[in-house]
């Protein structure tokens, strides 16, 4: 299990919310990044779910090097980024109403050999499966998406309808203890999960990074 920590760029994340344009450095990586804290909400900005997350699929890049790839709800598009540094094949995803400003930052890091597709869970995913002609990826990335309740069901549905029982999914969260504890309630029924590592940020709250896949009779 490979370590991850934060540094001093992950705590500036934090701080530098209201900062149009900022750097993250992963690994060799110095990522600029637009934030749009007015137009976007949390959405338009990094977190540093994003950034540990990235930070760990730097520091394992066999798992998306060749792979295909899609990050759900994916902000401002870094660990998407980083996929299709690190090799892999990279679909981002987001909101319909916050997919802009992904695009904008593969266009602010040339990244030409990813596309930036809208996506909102829940029953339109086959739709977008059927439109866009996307067949089950090899991984599914996401940070921070175990923050709405009410929304849990339509990641499931998502996640179903995306995934077979050979993709690898991995969520980074912040643990809010009983968010994460419902989502992965609701989750097991469908996907096998496995804690792979816990940090602690400078603000003392903890990270949980986890793999999920779907049980077979689900596929």
């Amino acid at each position: 299990m490979a370590m991850v920590v934060y540094d001093e760029e992950s705590n500036k994340t934090m701080k530098n919310l209201h900062k149009q344009v900022i750097v993250s450095k992963i690994g060799d990586f110095s990522i600029k990044l637009k934030q749009s804290f007015q137009e976007n909400g949390v959405s338009g900005c990094l977190w540093p779910s994003s950034a540990i997350l990235s930070q760990y699929l730097h520091l394992n890049p066999t798992l998306v090097e060749n792979k295909t790839v899609i990050e759900l709800g994916a902000g401002t598009g870094l660990a998407g980024i980083i996929c299709s540094k690190l090799g892999g094949s990279t679909i981002i995803t987001d909101h319909e109403d916050h997919i802009s400003v992904a695009r904008e930052n593969c266009k602010l890091n040339d990244i030409s050999d990813c596309c930036c597709l809208a996506l909102n869970w829940g029953s339109n995913t086959q739709e977008f499966i059927l439109k866009h002609d996307i067949g089950h990826p090899d991984v599914i990335i996401g940070s921070d998406l175990c923050y709405i309740e009410d929304s849990f069901h339509l990641l499931l549905e998502t996640l179903l309808s995306l995934s077979s029982a050979h993709t690898l999914i991995i969520f980074c969260n912040a643990v809010r203890y009983h968010k994460n504890k419902k989502f992965r309630e609701m989750a097991q029924e469908y996907f096998r999960i496995k804690v792979i590592q816990t940090e602690v940020d400078f603000n003392k709250t903890s990270v949980e990074l986890i793999e999920l896949k779907k049980i077979q009779n689900y596929s």
